[in-house]
């Protein structure tokens, strides 16, 4: 092991089978509690990610040229529209979309 990985860390998460570009994305990490991934909901959708016993790989990147292209190629959003179809893959789904429609309302006010 060269070190554990710290919040800010970047690596790949992949769903096999990997079909098409977007089943091996780059994400920034946090380190949480627990020996799971988690995952925003924005992004199941190009995994194919449904939460019925899914299996999701992680690589991490060891050279400075791979972290470079992780950055540059492969980080969610570099990934947003499909070259197939030139249309998006993924968008905001749940609690964000609620929250935007809450926020934009006329009688919201923010309070620090």
């Amino acid at each position: 092991v060269e070190r554990h990985l710290i919040d800010g860390d970047f690596v790949l998460f992949n769903r096999q089978p990997s079909l098409h570009k977007m089943s091996i994305m780059g994400h920034r990490i946090k380190i949480m509690p627990y020996s799971t991934f988690r995952l925003n909901l924005s992004v199941t959708s190009p995994y194919n990610a449904d939460f019925d016993g899914d299996e999701m790989n992680m690589h991490v990147p060891q050279s400075f040229e791979t972290r470079a292209e992780v950055l540059e190629l492969m980080m969610v959003p570099k990934c947003i529209v499909s070259p197939q179809s030139n249309r998006p893959v993924m968008g905001i789904v749940q609690d964000t979309l609620l929250g935007c429609r809450k926020i934009t309302k006329r009688d919201t006010f923010i309070e620090k």
